[in-house]
């Protein structure tokens, strides 16, 4: 007879919308680990860290052994079943009850079983069953009657956290379902079977109806876009669901991820791993990451990388530690996750020494001064397991490599532990043990004063830690120069200038290695929150390169440019009004001549203006002309005009007005001797016809203020019918327009 369980216990019991707090269920939440947000200083969930005790043994059984990740554009088959008792769960939206999901549990029976019972989560709703009956309110039996029976169920996805700290509380969801996606756990069952033949283990299989994305122990139900990098045999899965707003670029993410891939040993790699990005539009999560099963977790789409805080790198490392945790070890899953998430953004150059001497730096504070890590009564409600956990994982590294001259490190040590836990458990004695081996005597003292007392190690300098780590390239990052290109404007300066909308900036930077080591160099440029880009190479001791980015700017509003340490203080504003600041027309013109009106335009503002300068006259409008002025320009437009009928009219430019006195023409025949073809008879008055400086008419009076009198009629005309002449088509086509433009 065979009696095998999958999961003895339906999953973490799931609340609604709601609610703020999650039952403990250890042995439900096996492989959960969650990273706290940093800004709200969140401590993890009590139950969380004791689930992870559970998480080894249910992978040594074998007990839930899936496909891995799945991207799923249509329901996923399930696999051909082996020998043993297979389930394949298929998990599917229910848009109508946001909140809730869709499971279908199909069961592919063996010759040899006899009979089983399948229990489903607590708060779960069967809706259909096929060769199962009903035997308790969760309970139900195989009825034999088809050997592939299933059940139906929706299931409650909404899970909240509230995590307390020195009498501060944050409220947020682990797992969510706003009804047109879902970010959830892989729907389980409790289930027993007995039969005849030698023990087989229970597959199980984790599908999606629709479109995506399934792993072993995490889904994402909706739309999503998955990328795949295999490093070193191992397959990295980035799902990006279309909800999310990823604030980096996939490409440097998957870049950090095979980079932690490569250089994390102190544990086994999975075949899979499945990274999701967690939507964050109207989501309070009360994690920045959660990492749940052998190598699934999710990341908010908001998480950054060049910081030491490095929440990706962060929970990738958990998917390396395969070993469980004691009461006196619980300390070392969040310590040793988060010293390798830093210290990786210092040897990837996505920080320099300074950061990352400052994030351990924290573990020295007063308020874990009497905290002993292995004794987890001390610091529960607080982050003294991440804070000085990281401080001391990196003392105890740093003994190591004095000790051994350079020959072993912490990796070394942990990766022993973990191949020599005790049945699956890391105990005390076993870390201890395994830091002596790799070290030496003094290294394991220094764990165990570390662990086992309040004393807490001091930082060290960066010249120290090049001496102990070996050679440390240090990447300074710092803005050269912004150019500024638009309309308005090109200029290049040293400082940033107010801008306009519709303008971009090129920023100009330059990377140094300052450090005594050839190292990498990652740049990422932000504008306040949002990942422009980033730039990455390599660079000798001493050796610099220019970086640029080019940076639009299409809303008012201010933000901040970010490089690195370095900071740039952004203005942007709408477009200031431009003004006139003088109107020049001839007081008084005879009709049909051609009247030459100027108007000197300026922008007073600090910052370019722009908008449409009208010339009206007689209150009919003329032309008009787009005019965009950087800071303190100016220029002068200049228009004919030419009345044909006498009276007394208003000129306007823009907000500027003045009257001209138009009087009736009396032309005076001259004849001209000379004889031939030169031979001809003309009027004082201009025809409009050419542009000649005879053309423009010289008057004693010229009208340039406001008048009182409005028009009297007539119907003045631009000497072409075209517009202001600083438009260029128009100086083709328009023989009689006279244009003088003049730029200050």
């Amino acid at each position: 007879m065979v009696l095998l369980v999958v999961s003895a216990v339906a999953p973490l019991a799931t609340l609604s919308a709601g609610a703020s707090t999650v039952p403990p269920a250890p042995s439900s939440a096996a492989g959960t680990h969650a990273t706290p947000d940093a800004a709200a200083g969140a401590a993890p969930l009590d139950a969380l860290d004791a689930s992870a005790e559970t998480s080894a043994a249910s992978r040594s059984r074998g007990e839930v052994d899936s496909m891995g990740a799945m991207p799923a554009a249509s329901r996923t088959n399930a696999t051909t079943p082996h020998d043993g008792l297979h389930v394949d769960f298929t998990t599917s939206l229910t848009p109508a009850r946001p909140g809730e999901v869709g499971v279908v549990a199909r069961f592919t029976v063996p010759s040899g079983v006899t009979s089983i019972t399948a229990e489903v989560p607590e708060g779960a709703t069967v809706t259909d069953t096929e060769g199962f009956s009903q035997r308790g309110p969760r309970r139900y039996e195989w009825t034999r009657t088809t050997d592939t029976p299933s059940l139906t169920y929706r299931w409650s996805v909404n899970e909240s956290v509230t995590r307390g700290r020195e009498g501060a509380e944050t409220s947020g969801h682990l797992f969510v379902d706003t009804g047109e996606w879902a970010l959830t756990r892989a729907p389980r069952l409790g289930v027993t079977y007995s039969g005849t033949g030698e023990r087989q283990p229970i597959r199980t299989d984790q599908s999606v109806d629709g479109q995506g994305v399934a792993g072993e122990s995490l889904l994402f139900l909706g739309p999503v876009d998955t990328t795949t990098r295999t490093v070193d045999g191992q397959q990295v899965t980035l799902a990006v669901p279309a909800a999310a707003e990823l604030r980096e670029s996939r490409a440097d993410v998957l870049d950090t991820l095979a980079r932690a891939a490569r250089t994390t040993t102190l544990g086994p790699t999975d075949e899979r791993a499945l990274v999701i990005v967690a939507p964050t539009d109207g989501v309070q999560y009360g994690s920045t990451g959660l990492q749940r099963g052998p190598a699934d977790f999710w990341v908010r789409d908001v998480q950054r990388l060049d910081s030491p805080e490095n929440v990706w790198v962060h929970e990738y490392v958990h998917t390396r530690q395969t070993a469980r945790p004691t009461s006196a070890t619980r300390w070392s899953y969040e310590g040793m996750a988060d010293y390798y998430a830093a210290s990786q953004a210092l040897h990837s150059g996505r920080i320099n020494y300074s950061q990352f001497r400052r994030h351990l730096d924290v573990g020295t504070r007063p308020r874990y001064g009497d905290v002993v890590l292995a004794e987890p009564e001390t610091w529960r409600g607080t982050t003294a397991n991440y804070w000085k956990g990281a401080l001391v994982f990196a003392a105890i590294d740093r003994q190591i490599r004095i000790e051994s001259d350079g020959s072993a490190t912490l990796q070394d040590a942990m990766r022993r532990a973990q191949e020599r836990s005790d049945g699956g458990r890391l105990t005390q004695s076993t870390f201890l043990d395994s830091v002596a081996a790799v070290g030496g005597p003094e290294s394991r003292r220094a764990a165990r004063r570390f662990t086992e007392t309040e004393a807490t190690p001091e930082t060290w300098n960066r010249s120290e830690h090049a001496r102990v780590f070996g050679g440390l390239p240090d990447v300074e990052y710092r803005f050269e120069a912004f150019r500024v290109e638009g309309p308005y404007r090109t200029t290049t300066s040293d400082r940033l200038p107010t801008l306009a909308t519709d303008e971009r900036v090129v920023v100009l930077a330059v990377a140094a290695n300052t450090g005594d080591a050839p190292g990498t160099y990652a740049a990422t440029l932000r504008s306040g929150e949002r990942a422009i880009g980033t730039r990455s190479g390599k660079l000798a001791p001493g050796e610099s390169t220019t970086l640029s980015w080019t940076v639009p700017f299409e809303a008012p509003g201010n933000t901040t440019l970010r490089l690195g340490e370095s900071t740039r203080r952004v203005t942007v504003r709408s477009p200031a009004e431009p003004g006139i600041t003088d109107l020049q027309v001839p007081g008084t013109v005879r009709t049909g001549e051609r009247v030459r009106v100027r108007a000197v335009v300026e922008n007073p503002a600090d910052h370019p203006a722009g908008g449409a300068i009208t010339l009206t006259a007689a209150g009919r409008q003329l032309t008009e002309r787009d005019v965009r002025l950087a800071p303190g320009e100016s220029v002068t437009l200049s228009q004919q005009v030419v009345f044909q009928s006498a009276g007394e009219y208003p000129v306007s430019v823009g907000d500027r007005t003045t009257r001209v006195t138009v009087r009736e023409a009396t032309p005076t025949p001259t004849r001209v001797s000379g004889g031939g073809a030169g031979d001809r008879s003309t009027t004082a008055a201009t025809d409009g016809g050419d542009e000649s400086d005879g053309g423009d008419t010289s008057n004693d009076e010229s009208g340039t203020g406001s008048p009182s009198a409005s028009a009297t009629g007539g119907t003045p005309t631009d000497a072409d019918g075209a517009g202001f002449g600083l438009v260029a088509a128009l100086l083709g086509v328009a023989a009689a327009l006279a244009l003088a433009v003049r730029r200050n």
